[in-house]
């Protein structure tokens, strides 16, 4: 089976005051008071289509855990002939101490349905540090987050795959939804949330994370009161600017939001010290990511330091974790290979004789092609014990292989 290696892209700590904060920002058009705009969702990732400078569409993803809007292939920034004004040094998580960018003033930026802001300030990574679009199976190129959540409020309806745009001074909050106070800390939004161990229950104070696709990342390091559950699993939790993220996967009992409990919610719990060492020491003890989020509908208000939830329709799905013990990627020149990267040893698929540089064409019947990297993931973590035929091409010849889902965790 295939394991998708989520992007954790709360890289997306990059220091606060790379820019200096603009007074323009993104407005809604012809003074409406809400707008909708659709997006695809990859791995628990919001993605949107942005406009460069009204001549260049990328996707992007929505991010509450950026400040500047960041492009991640500067071929692009190069073939818009924008103007750098700076070259800095930037750290987050993963191996590396820092990755290089630049950053280049007066861009106008453009989303859908006419909301647009002027003179703004974006980061160009000088090298695709993050592979997105390798990981997430499709053409993603860049992360956007506070230049839209400090402007409106923003809706985020995961059930209808629609983010809603409203003017602050036009909302009205849903009777149904649960109110939640969240605090607004350099750009980026927190919550006291709880962990039930069992015996005890302790606060916590995380980061919402919509640009990490985990459901809950916690760091013993920052918080002495985190505890690492008996049973984990040690895997490769993602990739930050720095790198990769390697660390173990365990279950929390009971995680609490608001009125809302979850059982047994899968933790990532990063090794030390490669988790963004330079910037959140102290400052975060982790984040409740687009997993958990998706069963939420989550509603920011950033400028009154609200969060506004109610139950999705998946609010009750369980938490899945991989069970093939393979890690891949999508790569070619339109994405459509899937390669094995990487296998979990003693995994079902490395008992099947699966190998790395594998190529997968096809999942119990289905292209992958047709699938796409998300619907893929979501077979290969559907249940214990199901069988998953694959057709693979291995030095140019076609095998069949054959196994068993197997839970790990």
């Amino acid at each position: 089976m295939v394991k998708i290696k989520f992007v954790l892209i709360a890289t997306l700590l990059l220091v606060a005051n790379v820019c200096n904060a603009q007074k323009l920002g993104f407005t809604l058009p012809d003074n409406k008071k809400s707008i909708n705009i659709p997006f695809e969702l990859y791995n628990n990732l919001i993605i949107i289509p942005v406009t460069l400078n009204h001549t260049l569409t990328l996707n992007f993803i929505l991010d509450t855990g950026v400040q500047n809007a960041i492009l991640t292939e500067k071929v692009f920034s190069d073939l818009l002939r924008l103007k750098y004004q700076r070259k800095i040094s930037i750290s987050g998580p993963g191996i590396k101490d820092s990755v290089d960018a630049y950053i280049s003033n007066g861009i106008t930026l453009s989303l859908p349905g006419g909301v647009e802001a002027n003179n703004r300030s974006i980061l160009v990574l000088q090298e695709d540090y993050l592979n997105l679009k390798n990981q997430l199976g499709e053409e993603v190129y860049g992360i956007i987050g506070h230049e839209v959540f400090s402007m409106f409020v923003t809706k985020i309806d995961y059930d209808n795959k629609v983010i809603k745009l409203y003017n602050p001074d036009h909302f009205k909050p849903s009777r149904r939804k649960v109110k939640v106070p969240i605090t607004v800390t350099k750009t980026k939004p927190y919550i006291t949330s709880y962990i039930n161990y069992g015996d005890t229950s302790d606060s916590i104070h995380l980061m919402i994370d919509t640009g990490a696709s985990h459901a809950l990342l916690l760091d013993p390091e920052a918080d002495s009161s985190i505890v690492v559950p008996p049973e984990t699993l040690f895997t490769n939790l993602g990739k930050g600017l720095g790198g990769d993220i390697n660390g173990v996967l365990g279950r929390i009992p009971t995680f609490n939001v608001g009125k809302f409990s979850f059982r047994k919610v899968l933790a990532s719990f990063p090794e030390s010290g490669v988790y963004n060492k330079n910037i959140k020491r102290g400052s975060r003890s982790g984040t409740i990511g687009g997993e958990l989020l998706a069963r939420l509908n989550p509603t920011f208000d950033y400028i009154n330091e609200y969060i506004y939830i109610e139950k999705s329709k998946n609010f009750r799905m369980p938490f899945k974790h991989d069970m093939s013990g393979i890690f891949m990627e999508a790569k070619g020149p339109n994405l459509e290979l899937l390669v094995i990267t990487n296998l979990k040893k003693d995994s079902p698929a490395a008992k099947a004789g699966l190998k790395k540089n594998d190529i997968i064409s096809k999942i119990n019947g289905q292209s992958v092609n047709e699938l796409g990297i998300s619907k893929v993931n979501r077979v290969l973590r559907s249940k214990p014990g199901r069988k998953i035929k694959l057709k693979i091409v291995r030095d140019g010849e076609l095998l069949k292989k054959c196994f068993e889902l197997e839970k790990f965790i």
